[in-house]
């Protein structure tokens, strides 16, 4: 009689899944950096003499990156503890996979890519508005540093 090799194709995908939000961190980081470049571009023009609904927007904007840092800083703190959830079920067969692990996947999972579509359509907003100012001819002070 011959014996059966254990199938590791579920093994296998938990551990690519294991990796993949590993390198969520990597994405978090990266929308960390757009926040603060953002906020540069925001910074820059805060000498500009602006027409009162450019200052309006202006403060949208403020708003709308305050709201997405704080989402990102949500994503930062839930992907270790994701991380340490699944941690179990990568190379042991005997860890019981339930709803839990899907919803919580999914739930992380559609953060980040929440998160991410804000922040490319803030940043279409944002470089629409800094070439507005721009092409206003508006007086605009050199980038700090």
């Amino acid at each position: 009689m011959n014996k059966l090799t254990p199938d590791t194709g579920l093994e296998d995908e938990i551990q690519e899944l294991y990796i993949l939000a590993s390198h969520w961190m990597k994405d978090v980081c990266f929308m960390e950096d757009e926040i603060r470049f953002f906020n540069n571009i925001l910074d820059k023009y805060k000498a500009a003499k602006l027409t009162p609904d450019m200052v309006v927007k202006k403060e949208e904007f403020e708003q709308e990156l305050f709201k997405q840092a704080k989402n990102i800083n949500n994503l930062k703190s839930d992907i270790p503890v994701f991380l340490v959830f699944l941690k179990p079920f990568v190379g042991n067969e005997k860890e019981a996979m339930g709803l839990q692990f899907i919803e919580r996947y999914s739930a992380l999972a559609g953060g980040l890519s929440d998160s991410m579509t804000a922040l490319k359509a803030t940043k279409n907003k944002l470089f629409t508005y800094a070439e507005r100012i721009i092409a206003s001819r508006k007086t605009i002070p050199e980038l700090k540093n």
